[in-house]
């Protein structure tokens, strides 16, 4: 296949994913992050580098937000608020990053594409980012690799989010950079 058929299949499929994402979801995990002191976030491989990005643009929002396992992390409080990314929700180390927090207290917010998974049992906010190919059986005929389109548009989702976040705090591009890198 050439580039542009490539890309358009890309595409595509993140068109179906974003129509079927949950505006009423998408609302309530904002008031979640908007209603609390801090906000961790852990995802694992690829998801995790999302997750990171994410964690960053919070912090241009001008929320608190730390990526578990970094070196200047804060302790967890039961008046923050732990974010984990999983497509599979099988993961099995934010599965215990999961019950470490709860056991602390503070909301837990889970975002994947399987809901019904047992990272979802933890969640008392939940964003699910729907994949059609698995939805509908179609992944065998995709020539998307595993997982690319759920970390795809978790990032769209992400971005989309922090929109959002920003509306909703009013905000727009000049403050977000002001609270942008300026030693690198």
């Amino acid at each position: 296949m050439k580039f542009q058929d490539l890309a358009d299949l890309f595409s595509e499929d993140q068109r179906q994913s974003a129509r079927l994402v949950n505006d009423e979801q998408l609302e309530q995990f904002a008031e979640a992050i908007r209603s609390t002191q801090r906000i961790f976030l852990l995802g694992k491989g690829r998801t995790g580098l999302i997750v990171e990005m994410f964690a960053m643009r919070l912090v241009h929002l001008g929320f608190q937000a730390y990526v578990i396992g970094q070196s200047t992390t804060p302790k967890y409080s039961p008046e923050d608020m732990l974010i984990l990314a999983s497509g599979s929700g099988t993961t099995e180390g934010l599965m215990l990053t999961a019950q470490q927090a709860q056991r602390v207290g503070g909301k837990i917010g889970v975002i994947t594409r399987n809901p019904a998974g047992p990272l979802g049992q933890y969640a008392q906010s939940i964003l699910v980012i729907p994949d059609p190919q698995l939805d509908h059986g179609a992944l065998a005929k995709s020539k998307i690799l595993s997982g690319t389109l759920f970390e795809q548009s978790l990032l769209l989702t992400l971005d989309c989010l922090c929109i959002l976040l920003a509306e909703k705090t009013g905000q727009d591009l000049n403050d977000m950079s002001d609270r942008h890198v300026t030693i690198e």
